[in-house]
């Protein structure tokens, strides 16, 4: 998913690389933070999780 700790762009960054809605994107970010795979910090942005690591490393070794 990406290396822990590193920030996502905002969420209207994102729905304007992506093309898609800012609610789209906050309800991915929303689930993602949901199953520990990101960390978001109000006034401080999302980041990629500790836990997105293990899940990384998981699929590595199947």
């Amino acid at each position: 998913m990406g290396t822990p700790g590193t920030r996502l762009p905002t969420e209207l960054e994102m729905a304007g690389q992506y093309g898609v809605s800012r609610i789209s994107v906050r309800r991915a970010v929303k689930e993602l933070a949901a199953q520990g795979l990101l960390t978001v910090v109000h006034g401080r942005g999302t980041s990629v999780s500790d836990r997105a690591g293990d899940v990384g490393q998981a699929d590595a070794s199947e």
